[in-house]
């Protein structure tokens, strides 16, 4: 039985975005803000624009939030649509929390694709009417004076002018926090970076295929021909191609592009134990309570009753699968390990 590594996903913040990417439909202006702090903010009653630098915003207390744009449909800009798309921006950084907005861009023209109805067949034709040849009265018709439209939606490139820039909240007591948290981020990122190289590394090692391979490249054929010919499982999560006497399994997602790799132990689910490198330099043979010592607690884990025990280390790119259904099994063996990109 496989389990990939939950992608789960705060549905509060998907709201929180959406809320505040929402339009401003005054003017026909659409105005979007995305945030770059985790924090909420409450709203400011109002916010304005600086003529001060960012280096100076940030000298005198003020954080970046994050960035804001505003829209409306058109090609040549004039007083009064750069007044509109002002109070767009400035409606929706206070909305954010912002108190000033320092902008990078003002009026600019522009495109973007919406959906709409095309452009149809003409439906009012402009005409004269005049004496042909014989005396009789006679009707030129001329260029088309009204279009119809399309009956379907078609994505269509549409001229618009544009104003965004950078929204900051007077705070002068986050410095400390922003700079604790950038530097958290950074340390993570950089902790991500090494255990990916190390992921890369033992692939590399063990011959195996690189993650994010497209099935249909070169290199895999010719890695997949030499295992020979594999057996299909088509799930809703991809298709896993079953080398089952390697103890390998190939996980391509809907773009044919490998996600995972599965490496099993000898006779889980049919498979013959695969014979090379293990990440980390794990064995089948290390028991869970050597695992953990090794790669400590895991990050997520289920199972139990009914389907096996398992255990992520999505910080690790790995999850593993254990011989058993307990979750207090310690002397639990590897059924199978998966691989995945580092989240």
């Amino acid at each position: 039985m496989r389990l990939l590594i939950d992608r789960g996903i705060s549905f509060l913040a998907i709201a929180i975005l959406l809320g505040l990417n929402m339009a401003h439909a005054q003017g026909g202006v659409q105005a979007s803000f995305t945030p770059n702090i985790d924090q909420k903010l409450d709203a400011r009653p109002s916010a304005q624009v600086t003529s001060d630098d960012e280096n100076v915003l940030a000298s005198k207390g003020y954080v970046q939030i994050g960035t804001i744009s505003a829209s409306k449909v058109g090609k040549k800009a004039n007083s009064k649509i750069t007044e509109q798309l002002q109070s767009g921006i400035l409606q929706k950084a206070a909305e954010a929390g912002g108190d000033v907005v320092h902008l990078t861009k003002v009026g600019a023209l522009d495109t973007k694709e919406e959906e709409g109805y095309g452009r149809g067949e003409c439906t009012v034709w402009s005409q004269t009417t005049y004496r042909n040849v014989y005396g009789n009265l006679d009707t030129r018709f001329g260029p088309c004076i009204q279009w119809g439209h399309t009956t379907e939606m078609k994505l269509m490139t549409v001229s618009v002018l544009v104003s965004e820039g950078t929204v900051w909240r007077y705070a002068p007591n986050w410095s400390a926090d922003i700079a604790a948290r950038a530097a958290e981020a950074t340390r993570k990122a950089a902790e991500a970076d090494a255990e990916q190289a190390t992921l890369i590394k033992t692939i590399k090692a063990a011959g195996l295929p690189e993650l994010g391979a497209d099935i249909n490249s070169a290199k895999m054929k010719t890695w997949m021909s030499s295992l020979g010919t594999p057996e299909i499982d088509r799930y809703s999560t991809g298709n896993y191609y079953n080398f089952k006497s390697d103890g390998v399994s190939l996980l391509f997602d809907d773009a044919h592009k490998l996600s995972a790799i599965f490496l099993y132990s000898e006779y889980a689910d049919g498979f013959r134990q695969y014979k090379s490198y293990l990440p980390y330099g794990l064995s089948f043979q290390n028991t869970r309570r050597e695992i953990e010592r090794v790669l400590g607690p895991p990050e997520k884990s289920g199972g139990e009753g009914v389907i096996n025990y398992w255990a992520s280390y999505s910080s690790k790119g790995i999850q593993i699968t254990y011989d058993t259904l307990r979750t207090d099994d310690l002397y639990a063996r590897i059924y199978h390990i998966s691989i995945s990109a580092v989240r």
